[in-house]
């Protein structure tokens, strides 16, 4: 009988050691699992934040281009008239007023042109009636100088 207790203690003993054995390991292979479950988790909360600032980085943007195409269209509103379309009696005067003005610059143009020209027409008169002049005088005094010799 004390055979078998010693065979059963030494059983006892050795299935206890090759169950600490197991556990062991069962309790490392935890260790590992938790660890890599631990990783991807914080990997996931990485990833909800980075999409939550995406989600309201770009619903800022939206809002902002929607405030924007809004100016636009106030401001289009304000340069159409009331009907919807672009005020085109305003438009043709100013485009007329741009032709009166365009006519008048050329009339000015051709004014200030002749007048330079008349100008220069004088004072090639005026520098010949000088010199005309001039010699006029230069032969009375030479007559008068031969006169009183």
């Amino acid at each position: 009988m004390l055979v078998r207790i010693v065979r059963f203690d030494g059983a006892v003993v050795s299935g206890s050691r090759d169950s600490k054995s197991a556990i062991e390991e069962l309790e490392e292979r935890e260790k590992e699992r938790d660890g890599f479950y631990a990783a991807n988790r914080a990997e996931m909360e990485e990833f909800k934040e980075r999409q939550r600032r995406f989600v309201s980085d770009t619903r800022e943007e939206v809002r902002k281009l929607r405030d924007w195409v809004s100016e636009l269209k106030s401001s289009l509103k304000r340069i159409q008239g009331n009907d919807g379309y672009l005020n085109n009696a305003k438009i043709a005067a100013a485009e007329a007023r741009k032709s009166e003005l365009l006519a008048e610059k050329e009339k000015l143009d051709k004014k200030l042109a002749s007048s330079s020209h008349l100008r220069t027409l004088l004072q090639k008169q005026l520098h010949k009636m000088l010199i005309s002049k001039d010699r006029e005088k230069n032969s009375t005094t030479l007559l008068k100088d031969e006169a009183e010799k």
